[in-house]
């Protein structure tokens, strides 16, 4: 797959991912034609590898290198064709008119349209951190507790705890340390 193909498939594996969500509907149709560009061009590709692996020999060194190209291609292939749906979804559940900037901008004045729809949107992924804090310590809490009923438990989870806190991330350590220890510790509050 050549890097043009990989680039654009991201952008749209990524935007399509935030669908439907604040999006303009000229933005939308576009991104959508260039997916339809993506899964053609990937479908040429396809056709194009398939009839270059049909006239190899069986016994040739580069067929398993061509076939994992081809598989690798097919995959993107349905990754974009599960884009283009996603897109079409979204369109088809946006009608004109209907995104959040719009709506914001008929109501509030214009000095204040972009700090009050990015302050909804800090506001928005503030109590989404909360919640997903709030799951993680339930997780570390209830290792803990299953620690302390368990003896077997305990002992095997402390023979492993090197590998958890190798692979854990600062703020999971930071989320555990502050679930299972008794007292007082100074953080911030998100």
């Amino acid at each position: 797959m050549n890097p043009r193909c990989l680039r654009a498939l991201f952008v749209i594996l990524t935007f399509a991912m935030f669908l439907p969500g604040c999006v303009d509907l000229e933005e939308l149709h576009a991104l959508r034609d260039e997916a339809v560009g993506v899964r053609d061009g990937l479908d040429a590709d396809i056709r194009q590898w398939q009839a270059v692996m049909d006239k190899l020999p069986e016994d040739d060194p580069q067929r398993p290198q061509i076939a994992a190209h081809l598989d690798a291609s097919r995959t993107a292939l349905e990754t974009v064709k599960a884009s283009v749906d996603q897109i079409d979804r979204s369109m088809a559940q946006s009608p004109e008119g209907s995104d959040l900037l719009g709506s914001v901008a008929s109501v509030v004045p214009l000095p204040w349209r972009a700090p009050l729809i990015l302050g909804g949107g800090m506001l928005a992924a503030a109590l989404r951190a909360r919640q997903l804090k709030a799951g993680l310590a339930s997780v570390a809490k209830g290792l803990d507790i299953a620690m302390r009923d368990d003896e077997d438990f305990r002992k095997k989870f402390r023979e492993h705890a090197g590998t958890f806190r190798t692979v854990q991330t600062a703020i999971a350590k930071r989320v555990v340390d502050e679930t299972t220890r008794d007292g007082l510790m100074v953080r911030l509050p998100i």
